[in-house]
């Protein structure tokens, strides 16, 4: 979903709100238009819910699926321990 975020024109209206800030940092992570979570959500939920997914098991993916997005934004130097 977000390579279609920015690789889609009408997606990417929406989704450079994200990057229209000058310095990318754990911030950024909630900065977003509300359409751009129309789109992203309704492309997760709507199929689970579906399914018959589990309210408890859908609110897991939620949260694990939004944890990826604050770790990428977070600015921790990640690199090799041992140099």
């Amino acid at each position: 979903m977000h390579n279609l975020l920015h690789g889609v024109p009408y997606f990417w209206t929406f989704h450079k709100v994200h990057h229209s800030i000058t310095t990318m940092d754990w911030i950024a992570n909630f900065r977003f238009h509300w359409m751009e979570h129309v789109f992203y959500k309704s492309a997760q939920f709507i199929p689970l819910a579906w399914l018959g997914a589990d309210p408890k098991a859908m609110l897991c993916v939620f949260v694990l699926s939004i944890a990826p997005g604050h770790f990428n934004h977070s600015n921790l130097n990640t690199g090799p321990l041992y140099s």
